[in-house]
């Protein structure tokens, strides 16, 4: 249905993203999204793996679980300033109240400074050898939050003991393959 669709500008007056609405849109690098859109649904732009960018304009308010999903080309995350429930931090996508990182990129630098304790459900789903570090202040990782389909191995630097890190709550298959490297020592998970 987008075979060969690389941008897309959405309308002025277009209040919402349906869920799926460019799920598995391969070739689409660039997206326009404009300031009166509410909200994105659902797997809204999962899997549009050469996106490469995307700005959250202010009038967003709410970004449904998995919207980002797999879009492993992704480099820069962007939201206005002005918008009042989310920011953007370290090209990480942040709900500003709950703290939870929604979407990450690849050159996604998780902030130090408290404004994320949890990284949400699909957040950097699908992204291969991933190289990231986590703060301390992390207390839970969501489903398939880390999951490679190819088994990609994530290289993961947790500020914290592995003592800390153990008593995350992660989600369901939250990673693949990890090396963990606490501040005490390694922990390691690796699947042939």
């Amino acid at each position: 249905r987008c075979s060969g669709i690389t941008s897309i500008t959405i309308p002025n007056g277009v209040m919402s993203i349906d869920a799926s609405a460019f799920k598995g849109c391969r070739s689409l690098t660039s997206v326009i999204i404009p300031n009166g859109i509410t909200s994105i649904g659902y797997s809204a732009f999962e899997d549009c793996s050469s996106l490469t960018s995307i700005i959250i304009p202010n009038s967003v308010t709410s970004i449904e679980h998995r919207a980002f999903a797999g879009c492993t080309g992704l480099e820069n995350i962007t939201v206005e300033n002005e918008n009042t429930k989310y920011h953007s931090n370290g090209n990480c996508l942040i709900e500003t109240e709950s703290k939870i990182l929604i979407s990450g990129c690849k050159k996604s630098i998780v902030p130090l400074d408290n404004s994320v304790t949890s990284i949400g459900d699909y957040a950097f789903y699908n992204y291969n050898n991933l190289s990231i570090t986590i703060p301390n202040c992390v207390t839970s990782i969501g489903d398939r939050a880390f999951y490679a389909i190819n088994s990609g191995y994530q290289r993961i630097t947790y500020c914290g003991t592995k003592e800390q890190w153990n008593a995350i709550h992660k989600g369901l298959v939250w990673c693949t393959s990890y090396n963990v490297q606490c501040k005490d020592g390694n922990i390691s998970h690796i699947v042939a």
